[in-house]
């Protein structure tokens, strides 16, 4: 395969990204949600001193590859924040299980997020070999599959590259799939990943 590159400019964590202030039983998004072309944690933070954690609310949504995708999660123990465990490309709506009454909640997304999914052939005797570069302070770390990245279940991953901060070079297992990145903080960046594979 050609070699191919993906460069991403981080979109740091906003915690009112989606929404600021809903309240009520009908929540409205005003964001699809960042524009980094990566899948975030969404977060709910609880503006309020009320134990609202016996509701849940159900994300809805698309993750990485542009697929729709749902997550219910439980809302805020009075001011903290909850934290999706799923993550998402796009937010299309948040709706609670019952009203919170006249309390507010935000709804925003975190700085963790992972890339799109990299196809690479493993019919290949090669192992594909991917880099990344780092420009900011990132923290990241490399994830790679045998699973089949094109079905309707979600891939079973293993770790390629441990955490690390500082730009590598790795290569993939002859047979994997897929290779992505995720990355667990940063404060500012840009990520640059850069994949190819022999014959």
């Amino acid at each position: 395969m050609r070699p191919k590159r993906k460069q991403y400019t981080l979109a740091a964590l906003n915690a009112t990204g989606y929404a600021s202030n809903v309240s009520g039983a009908s929540w409205a998004v005003s964001s699809t949600g960042p524009a980094d072309g990566l899948a975030h944690q969404v977060t709910i933070h609880g503006d309020a001193a009320t134990n609202h954690s016996l509701k849940t609310a159900i994300i809805v949504g698309t993750d990485a590859e542009g697929r729709s995708q749902a997550e219910t999660i439980n809302l805020p123990n009075g001011v903290a924040t909850v934290t999706s465990t799923k993550f998402f490309k796009t937010v299309t709506s948040v709706t609670p299980s019952a009203t919170i009454g006249a309390d507010t909640m935000d709804i925003g997304w975190n700085a963790v997020c992972e890339t799109p999914t990299y196809p690479v052939d493993c019919y290949y005797q090669a192992a594909p070999n991917i880099s990344i570069t780092v420009g900011g302070s990132i923290t990241f770390s490399i994830s790679q599959t045998n699973s089949d990245v094109f079905a309707s279940q979600s891939p079973l991953w293993n770790e390629l590259v441990a955490s690390r901060s500082t730009s590598c070079s790795a290569s993939g297992q002859a047979g994997i799939t897929a290779f992505k990145v995720n990355i667990t903080a940063h404060t500012a960046g840009i990520l640059t990943a850069d994949y190819s594979q022999g014959k």
